[in-house]
């Protein structure tokens, strides 16, 4: 890391764990359930629990593998969003002149009367070079102290580098950010 690189980095395994701690409950509730049915629909019912349980454990064992965790780096060279054994997104700071940042659903602003539809905060980020779209990006953040760091983060960036940057917005006042 660079010393004037930033890194916000998002875990996400609490969400794994909370995902199957409920499915080892519902899998003891419905065999205390099941336990007074006579002997084979009990059977029945335990070969059918452990074959679900034979598809849904290492499915999420995969998918904690794949989604432990989320850094959005930024640098003087580049923006990148990197997953574990991969890099989700990079774009380099000289291949664009134009952001489009919109926000879709957020706590930047109010939600005039409405509740909040989704639970993330999610970005959607155009790069232009004159009129020609080069990259474009959508991604969720959990945690809205992230997402607002995050938001701030890469619109001081593009200030700093010289770039344009178009604010969209769906219902939602963006407050705080000097553009």
């Amino acid at each position: 890391m660079e010393s004037n690189e930033i890194e916000i980095t998002e875990n996400l395994k609490n969400r794994y764990y909370i995902f199957f701690g409920c499915i080892v409950v519902l899998f003891i509730i419905l065999t205390a359930t099941f336990s007074i049915f006579p002997g084979k629909a009990f059977l029945y019912f335990l070969i059918f629990e452990g074959i679900l349980a034979a598809i849904i454990v290492p499915l999420t064992i995969y998918a904690y593998s794949r989604n432990k965790w989320v850094t959005y780096a930024l640098s003087e060279q580049k923006f990148m969003i990197i997953k574990p054994k991969k890099v989700r997104f990079e774009i380099n700071w000289s291949e664009f002149d134009v952001i489009k940042f919109k926000l879709l659903g957020s706590e930047f602003g109010t939600l005039k009367g409405r509740k909040l539809e989704r639970k993330t905060n999610t970005f959607k980020l155009k790069f232009l070079r004159g009129d020609d779209q080069i990259k474009e990006i959508k991604f969720g953040v959990l945690n809205r102290a992230r997402a607002r760091k995050l938001g701030e983060a890469i619109i001081n960036y593009a200030k700093n580098m010289g770039k344009e940057i178009i604010l969209k917005q769906r219902d939602i006042k963006l407050r705080n950010l000097d553009v």
